[in-house]
């Protein structure tokens, strides 16, 4: 596929996506975090946005990272909401011509309640053999590998995240994840 097309039927938030993962392929290994923040006090986390992938995929990372948040007991809540860290994902799929192989490379940029960015989480996931709809071969598996070493570099950083309580507050209505792409 030529750039020239990948450009053609790019919009805007295909074209953020691939500057953060090419800011992200600079780092050497397979998982990149990046930045420091302080570790002390509770924290609840909200994903902003998943910038990148086609509505059918988005809606299934939505559903690995909400299930891999309660299968941790972390307090993830509403992107409306206020939060101590917001996150910002983007997906992005690469196939090397020549090798006619195909890979998903993952960002979440972290900011803190201020807005600052306070680090950045990135991996990459082979697709295999590179067909002609790349995004369908990112599998369930494939995106809860991907909420799952995501959520392993969060703990890490953040230190101990606090774990609900029966008798806290509600989470306000909303869906917890928002879907940015207008045209989607």
């Amino acid at each position: 596929m030529s750039l020239r097309r990948v450009f053609g039927r790019a919009n805007r938030h295909g074209l953020i996506a691939i500057a953060a993962l090419a800011l992200a392929s600079c780092a050497s290994g397979d998982q990149t975090v990046t930045g420091s923040i302080p570790t002390a006090g509770a924290h609840t986390i909200a994903f902003e946005s998943v910038d990148g992938p086609p509505r059918p995929v988005f809606d299934r990372l939505v559903a690995a990272l909400s299930a891999e948040a309660e299968r941790r007991s972390l307090p993830v809540v509403t992107h409306t909401g206020p939060a101590t860290y917001r996150v910002r994902a983007y997906l992005a799929t690469l196939v090397e011509k020549k090798k006619k192989q195909a890979t998903l490379s993952w960002v979440w940029e972290v900011f803190d309640s201020s807005q600052n960015r306070a680090f950045r989480v990135a991996g990459h996931e082979a697709l295999g053999p590179a067909r002609n709809d790349v995004w369908a071969q990112c599998d369930d598996a494939m995106l809860l590998r991907i909420a799952a070493k995501g959520f392993d570099e969060l703990v890490a950083r953040l230190g101990p995240l606090p774990t609900p309580t029966p008798d806290s507050t509600p989470p306000p209505s909303g869906p917890a994840i928002a879907f940015t792409a207008a045209d989607r």
